[in-house]
């Protein structure tokens, strides 16, 4: 990081422990700039990082016209039929099942389009806004968080195998769910759809709105 010049760190203190980092070691290299990670949702992030390089009126312009972005997608996705549909975000990895909420493709899908989440997810949105990430469930727990519609992503083993998710959609509980006896399951591919920050969100706006227009 020396040889690189590097002239400002901005890292969450989540990360820098998880990694091993000293604060006080890197300060060497660079000031720092400390922005929690999942105490804030992207919007905050953006506003903080701006602030911190002195571009806090290119931050707010940027939001503003994605905020318009924001409002004719959702007045297009109101039009559809997916307006009804209560959508589950379930991520499969190869050692946990996970029901997304209000982060990742969740805020796109429940706070810019406006739809709607399972009931217990919706719940839990209400209790801890941005900072709810997501619940870990086990396959029999599906049915209580199945909607009407479902969105799910896969993430591969360390091999790039993503057969541990063939167990779950081979499963009866899998087989059991309207969404899936319907034909109303999307699945997503995690690098476009997972990723958490300004540049990701507004491209997934936009692949939703693609996704839930062509599926009339």
């Amino acid at each position: 990081m020396l040889d690189t010049n590097v002239e400002l760190i901005i890292a969450a203190h989540r990360h820098l422990h998880e990694y091993g980092l000293n604060p006080e070691h890197l300060r060497v290299v660079a000031p720092i700039v400390e922005i929690s990670w999942m105490e804030m949702g992207w919007k905050e992030h953006l506003r903080r990082i701006a602030q911190a390089i002195q571009r806090s009126d290119r931050a707010e312009q940027w939001l503003a016209a994605f905020e318009q972005e924001e409002q004719v997608a959702r007045s297009l996705i109101q039009q559809c039929e997916v307006a009804n549909d209560i959508i589950t975000i379930l991520v499969i990895k190869p050692d946990e099942l996970l029901v997304y909420g209000a982060r990742n493709v969740g805020y796109v899908i429940y706070q810019s389009l406006g739809l709607q989440p399972p009931e217990l997810i919706g719940q839990e949105m209400k209790r801890l806004g941005d900072q709810f990430h997501s619940i870990s469930i086990e396959v029999s727990e599906l049915e209580d968080y199945a909607g009407s519609r479902l969105l799910v992503a896969v993430f591969p083993d360390e091999k790039g195998s993503t057969a541990h998710s063939e167990m779950i959609f081979k499963s009866l509980y899998w087989s059991r769910l309207p969404a899936v006896q319907r034909k109303r399951v999307h699945l997503l591919d995690r690098d476009e759809w997972l990723p958490y920050n300004p540049v990701s969100i507004r491209l997934q706006l936009q692949r939703a709105v693609a996704l839930f227009t062509s599926n009339q």
